[in-house]
């Protein structure tokens, strides 16, 4: 398509000539374009304005342009002749980048984008106008199909970010159901399992037991143990398969570990009556770093599979260091039975889930087949490698190795600590629900020599605390009304020494999560029901004070004290101390009341003798302080509001002094 002149009668040649040159230029832009003279006739269109509009020539007139077109502006309203863009830029208006319809004779809408500006000579003198235009349908087209298929696209991500946001929320109530399942079955089966357990253990501690009746109760607490293990595989693996757990790194002797796996499963060896022994070997670190529960898991889950695989003989635990480098150290656990063994060819299947390498050995032993393939999982977690030697009928020695930190020397307190004499006598407040559990763990604590005080609840465990100084609370978590995580919160909250005693979670609620909400709650470690004797009175040496659990109040005269009680004797110095608490419980009102001032000078000058007798010099110094601002008609709650706390810690004293 040709650029077409429009020209009128009076051209002179050179114009044409001119516009010769013009149309080849012209002719090569893919724009349209279109020049009209100062009064607005169109004197040049190019090759693309003529297509744009669908004709090969366009040689109308401008007031014609807009009726034979149909121009619309871009909303589809009729243009006025008037605002077309060239008649303006004719007016001397510019024009830019405007945006209109036009309805071709073949009936095709273009929509079009165009700039009109007016045509100036060097002196500025308007001399015409020109328009330049482009078919932007095709564009437009592509970028509403572009956006269209933008919006499509956005509403498949959202779809898909809805479907895979209710798939997570339905994975998440899926395995929060599983967990709880699992809690639920877990307590469910371990509380009466504590009972079972329990008392089956106190039975064999009888010694005048006929031997028949012996038998049934070894028998009973077999059964048990033998769930127990079944129900603790199940929850271990669970925890494994869903990558839960976790590995917590810290400081501790492999010696003390291995002596307290020993010591925990000792008297189920001596049950069996086998040999239980520990070597540790030369050039063990005394202190290495790493996570010292899961080993322990590990190590007891061995101790318990040769114990369980052996009829005759005994069971050795090794500790060697194999290799150390650069402050690490390689060690190894052996544990070797006289055991049954195992065919060398089937060893390979131990430590695969749900796998026995025979039938016979389920029938007759039971268990789930988890606990070796957990244990693997838990040695591969920690970088370590774990495996077996053995053979039918020469036993089994079953073996992992964990390259760890080595920790730096501890101090000699320190190590005298961890090889200390057998545990002293404690007090212990044991808080528990249930009267089973109650009685069970009261006969167990005072075999081991403890004085055991009970609370019934979270409320009474609260009153307690702040009424004898403990060395420990053994707590329990589901109890009605005030649960053993709201006591355990209430007792740390409180202003008070009783805050800072130990509290140990005794509950069958052992999921990781829930443990997790024990120690946020302020517990320092838990103990699972069913218990095991040992491991109990473990955790007791290990958290229990052989100290009050308070220091002397300020203002206690011991010596004073002392020399009372020696001069009286125990029952009656008991006896004044319980007269003392009476008086200071009814006197001067409760916490912060402020009553009358002639009673509570009274009150005050009542105290001061027999607080002064016994040493407690403080609270009676500040006795008078509160009778002389009393009779002297000065202020004197403020006074009280320190008498009334000195009072507090005052009975926190002497029920120390009651107790030791």
């Amino acid at each position: 398509m040709t650029l077409t002149e429009v020209s009128t009668p009076d051209a002179a040649p050179a114009t044409a000539a001119s516009s010769a040159m013009h149309t080849a230029i012209l002719n090569q832009l893919a724009e349209g374009v279109i020049v009209t003279d100062a009064a607005g006739r169109i004197t040049m269109v190019n090759g693309a304005a003529a297509a744009i509009h669908g004709v090969a020539r366009l040689d109308i007139e401008p007031d014609d342009y807009s009726k034979t077109y149909h121009l619309l502006t871009e909303d589809g309203a009729p243009y006025a002749p008037r605002d077309l863009p060239l008649a303006r830029a004719v007016r001397g208006q510019t024009v830019r980048d405007e945006r209109w319809r036009i309805m071709r004779p073949d009936g095709r809408e273009v929509l079009a984008t165009g700039t009109a500006l007016p045509l100036r000579d060097a002196s500025g003198a308007q001399i015409g106008a020109v328009l330049t235009v482009r078919d932007d349908t095709a564009r437009d087209a592509a970028e509403r199909s572009l956006r269209e298929l933008n919006a499509t696209l956005g509403e498949r991500v959202i779809e898909r970010t809805r479907e895979a946001e209710a798939a997570r929320a339905t994975a998440e109530a899926a395995n929060l159901a599983k967990s709880e399942f699992l809690a639920a079955m877990s307590h469910e089966i371990r509380t009466p399992l504590h009972g079972i357990l329990g008392y089956a253990d106190l039975l064999l501690e009888e010694s005048a037991m006929p031997s028949t009746a012996r038998l049934s109760v070894e028998r009973i607490r077999s059964a048990g143990a033998a769930l127990l293990t079944i129900v603790d595989d199940i929850l271990d693996f669970s925890k494994v398969e869903s990558g839960q757990i976790e590995l917590v790194d810290e400081p501790f002797a492999p010696e003390s570990l291995a002596d307290e796996a020993v010591a925990i499963v000792r008297a189920t060896a001596e049950r069996k009556q086998l040999q239980l022994t520990v070597d540790i070997r030369p050039a063990l670190p005394a202190r290495v770093v790493g996570d010292r529960d899961r080993l322990r898991q590990v190590l007891l889950n061995l101790l318990n599979n040769a114990i369980k695989f052996t009829h005759v003989g005994g069971v050795r635990l090794t500790v060697s260091a194999v290799a150390a480098d650069q402050g690490r150290v390689r060690l190894r656990f052996e544990v070797r039975d006289s055991g049954i063994g195992i065919a060398a060819a089937k060893t390979h299947l131990l430590f695969e889930r749900f796998s026995q390498v025979d039938r016979s050995i389920q029938r007759e032993f039971g268990g789930t087949g988890l606990g070796l393939a957990i244990c693997k999982r838990l040695i591969d977690a920690m970088g370590g490698t774990i495996g077996v030697d053995s053979d039918i009928g020469r036993g089994s020695t079953f073996w992992f190795e964990i390259a760890l930190p080595i920790a730096a020397a501890s101090s000699p307190a320190s190590v005298a600590a961890t090889t200390a004499s057998p545990i002293a006598p404690r007090r212990i407040l044991v808080v528990e629900d249930v009267p089973m559990n109650q009685d069970l763990c009261r006969a167990v604590l005072e075999r081991g020599g403890h004085r055991v005080d009970v609370a019934p609840g979270g409320a009474e465990a609260v009153a307690a605390v702040q009424a004898t100084p403990y060395d420990l609370v053994l707590m329990d978590v589901q109890m009605p009304e005030v649960d053993g995580i709201t006591a355990t919160r209430l007792i740390r909250s409180l202003k008070h020494p009783g805050a800072n005693v130990p509290i140990i979670g005794m509950t069958a609620n052992v999921l990781s999560h829930q443990v997790a909400a024990f120690a946020e709650a302020g517990m320092q470690d838990h103990i699972g029901k069913p218990f095991q004797r040992d491991a109990l009175f473990a955790l007791v040496e290990r958290w229990a004070t052989s100290k009050p659990a308070m220091p002397d109040l300020d203002g206690f005269h011991r010596d004073t004290f002392n020399a009372i009680a020696e001069a009286v004797g125990p029952q009656v110095i008991d006896r004044m101390l319980a007269k003392l608490v009476r008086e200071l419980e009814g006197r001067l009102g409760p916490d912060g009341s402020v009553l009358e001032r002639e009673k509570v000078a009274f009150d005050a000058h009542a105290l001061v003798s027999s607080l002064g007798s016994l040493g407690f010099d403080a609270i009676a110094a500040q006795c008078r302080v509160v009778e002389t601002a009393c009779r002297a008609g000065g202020e004197y709650r403020d006074e009280l509001a320190r008498l009334h706390d000195l009072r507090r810690k005052t009975l926190h004293q002497i029920a120390a002094l009651r107790a030791a």
